[in-house]
């Protein structure tokens, strides 16, 4: 069912059953006054019976006893034989002598309005009396009560059903408009276009889904932008290598190279762009590995502080050939043991390294200290290298962001995401601070190690 159908059931049901729900109990309240009304008055014509067949007993006149009637009580005494012998009712003075056909008529007309009744006036004894024909009115309600009852209820319920009305109506209108701005805005997502903004507008539920949209939106082109970064340069990164093998491949079977030692160059060539490719395919295949989560099953202690040692020798000696100054200060337990994928881990930190090295001057110094410091394990890899601004600090960590000084340098700009994706995926914390001219510090905390 759709929500117009659900909202018109609403709207009915709001409309509708109050007034019936009131309409009944103002029915059934007046009905039960009346039947009180009416109990009420038959009680007291038969006290005054009771009464009466004593004073008859006691041979009172009947003239006095009709002054003793109920008010609004009509009586007409009446002998065996029709005859009146004494009367209240204008149509039915004294001495005259009713007729079966004029008590029929007279019981069918007034029925109508009036509760009519022929009761006996024995005595206690079983002496016979005369008939006692008795009319009195029925229970109404005036125009001030009833009536009245029925205006105002008509009234509010009116009243009711135009507020109601309108209310819902201005409602669904409103909601109905902000569902089709939604509706419009995931179907243009679906379809692809994201060049537009979501406004919210008022302050409620639409407006916290309106802006979940939008940001939705903003998050998705984003993504869409640094897809379209990430292709252009794995394009121009993968080409460059690859046509140079060919090329190289294409000079040396066409036989370019007529000497031994040209031969083992390009040869040499074709090896150093291959191994870059590999280079270039493991960037990725270790990013998509952490993206998946795959890698937990690789989980295993290591001794934290020898992973350290022999990573500042290699590192020490590669600073050596690039002609930058590598030291490292590890006062860690010898008996640091940390759960972790060791491969994913190693490449992490040769990524935060190696960036440190490659951007660091001729000369520059690259400094990795790890210590434990309030239950916590710190490892800090610094430099002394240009440094970023805050704009580049911030984004340092993003896929497929290089900064300006990284442009000219081969990669995807996936070294640094991947770093901190397998870092924090092992629920280490890392943190990058960096100002130009200050050289750039990476710190990893590892809590409760």
């Amino acid at each position: 069912m759709k929500l117009r159908a659900k909202f018109g059931l609403l709207i009915m049901g709001i409309v509708i059953i109050p007034p019936l729900v009131v309409t009944g109990s103002v029915a059934v309240r007046i009905s039960r006054m009346e039947r009180e009304a009416g109990s009420t008055t038959r009680a007291l014509v038969g006290e005054w019976l009771s009464r009466t067949r004593e004073s008859v007993d006691g041979a009172e006149s009947l003239s006095s006893l009709l002054e003793s009637r109920p008010r609004g009580v009509e009586v007409a005494f009446m002998a065996p034989d029709g005859t009146v012998l004494a009367s209240s009712m204008a149509q039915f003075p004294a001495g005259e002598a009713l007729s079966a056909t004029e008590l029929l008529t007279f019981l069918q007309h007034t029925g109508r309005s009036r509760t009519v009744s022929i009761e006996p006036m024995n005595t206690d004894d079983g002496v016979s009396g005369p008939l006692a024909l008795i009319s009195f009115p029925r229970p109404t309600f005036s125009r001030s009560t009833s009536d009245r009852r029925w205006e105002g209820l008509l009234f509010a319920s009116a009243a009711l059903v135009l507020f109601v009305s309108l209310m819902s109506y201005f409602m669904v209108r409103h909601l109905k408009r902000r569902l089709l701005s939604l509706e419009d805005a995931a179907q243009r997502i679906a379809g692809g276009d994201l060049d537009f903004a979501l406004t919210p507008a008022g302050k409620d539920e639409f407006t916290s889904l309106t802006e979940s949209f939008e940001q939705m939106r903003r998050s998705l082109k984003d993504e869409y932008a640094k897809r379209s970064r990430f292709i252009l340069g794995v394009s121009h990164d993968l080409r460059t290598p690859i046509a140079l093998i060919q090329g190289y491949a294409e000079a040396l079977q066409d036989g370019y190279a007529r000497d031994p030692e040209k031969t083992a160059t390009w040869l040499g060539v074709i090896r150093e762009k291959a191994a870059r490719l590999d280079e270039l395919v493991t960037e990725l295949l270790d990013f998509s590995r952490v993206e998946t989560e795959t890698w937990r099953q690789s989980l295993a202690p290591v001794n934290l502080a020898e992973f350290l040692r022999n990573l500042a020798d290699r590192y020490a000696l590669d600073a050596e050939l690039v002609g930058r100054v590598f030291t490292a200060e590890i006062t860690l337990p010898e008996d640091t043991q940390v759960a972790m994928d060791e491969r994913l881990v190693r490449r992490a930190l040769d990524n935060i390294i190696g960036n440190a090295l490659r951007y660091t001057d001729p000369g520059g110094q690259v400094r990795l200290e790890s210590a434990v410091q309030d239950g916590c394990i710190y490892m800090i890899i610094s430099d002394d290298g240009p440094g970023m601004d805050a704009s580049q600090a911030s984004r340092a960590f993003e896929p497929f962001y290089r900064a300006e000084n990284a442009r000219s340098s081969h990669g995807f700009g996936l070294g640094l995401a991947t770093a901190k994706s397998v870092l924090e995926a092992h629920s280490w914390h890392i943190a990058l601070e960096s100002e130009p001219g200050g050289g750039t510090k990476v710190t990893v905390k590892i809590v409760g190690a």
